[in-house]
């Protein structure tokens, strides 16, 4: 009896050392350089440029706050090229196409907005029908590919430390115009990626600084010679607590244009969100999880678009015989 105790006992103290150890020593919760040589604060802000020029999301899915999650298909490339389409239980909830020159939204709901067709110049309030949060096209279709929202060339460095939270990461604080960023990075492959931004707005000298937005790329994934983030958070204040928008990716292809091969990217379709039903809208459009994105646009993304347009036809998008709405951020039909 008592020799049973003493081998319990000791495969507890192991198991809690081997704990401890992990703890202690875990992947990249010490910093992977000496401490009298941090990275240089130019060589963490170049890695916020994206590497990926283009990606194809194949499986993915969105959730908004409370709501239920929903499928995502979508396609982006430099430098503010977007298509996707949201659906639930194969059904389309609304397809955004956007490019440097306009938009196209087709929505098929009854909910935020009359069912129809909206289009007009490139506007944030077109993104933030997709995602329900306001963002630059551009610096959506930059966090897709990985990378971080646009700054200014030469932010004044505030603050530099690493931090072994989460896994490890290096932070650095910069002022940027009348916005004060921390930008996040971790050490993967060898190299500095970008891993996250929180944004806060200065106020007067009295005021707090007012917390804008923030980004976090939680999970990465190794292809190859690149490294995707195949869940991204993106939150805000909202009115009552914060608006906090999750996306997955489940398959994507990389730089399609010129690599055809599809990459699992390890995500599981059984993820620990609500599988409530979001309300369909009145006869909607169907779509096949197999037929994805590019069979209800085009096969390759280096099809230009008609009329020497260079502009790819699968971020051009029509009305589909949906009523015409007009613009969202403008003037519009009822």
């Amino acid at each position: 009896m008592l020799n049973t105790v003493l081998y319990i006992r000791a495969n507890f103290i192991m198991l809690a050392l081997i704990l401890g150890l992990c703890n202690c020593h875990g992947r990249h919760t010490r910093p992977p350089y000496p401490k009298e040589r941090p990275p240089l604060p130019a060589t963490l802000i170049s890695a916020i440029q994206p590497r990926l020029q283009s990606l194809r999301v194949q499986s993915g899915k969105i959730k908004q706050d409370l709501q239920p999650h929903a499928g995502l298909l979508l396609i982006a490339q430099l430098p503010m090229r977007l298509r996707a389409t949201v659906h639930f239980s194969g059904q389309e909830i609304l397809t955004l196409a956007i490019n440097e020159k306009s938009y196209g939204l087709r929505y098929l709901q009854e909910q935020n907005l009359p069912r129809g067709y909206y289009h007009g110049p490139p506007a944030d309030c077109a993104v933030s029908e997709l995602l329900g949060i306001a963002i630059p096209a551009e610096d959506l279709v930059r966090l897709i590919l990985g990378g971080g929202p646009k700054i200014s060339q030469r932010p004044a460095v505030l603050d530099q430390s690493w931090s072994g939270k989460h896994g490890g990461f290096e932070r650095i604080v910069i002022q940027d115009g009348p916005y004060q960023r921390e930008l996040r990075f971790s050490w993967i492959r060898n190299s500095w990626w970008f891993q996250g931004m929180s944004t806060r707005k200065m106020g007067s000298n009295l005021a707090p600084k007012k917390w804008e937005w923030s980004i976090d790329h939680q999970r990465f994934t190794e292809f190859g010679d690149f490294v995707v983030p195949t869940r991204t958070v993106i939150s805000r204040p909202g009115k009552r607590r914060r608006t906090e928008v999750k996306i997955v990716f489940n398959e994507v292809q990389i730089n399609p244009t010129f690599l055809g091969k599809t990459h699992n990217t390890g995500e599981s379709d059984d993820d620990d969100w609500d599988d409530e039903d979001w309300e369909d809208a009145e006869g909607p459009a169907t779509i096949s999880e197999q037929q994805s994105i590019n069979a209800t646009v085009s096969t390759d993304i280096s099809t230009k678009a008609s009329l020497g347009s260079s502009i790819p036809v699968v971020f051009v998008l029509d009305s589909a015989g949906l009523l015409e709405r007009g613009d969202l951020c403008g003037p519009r039909s009822n």
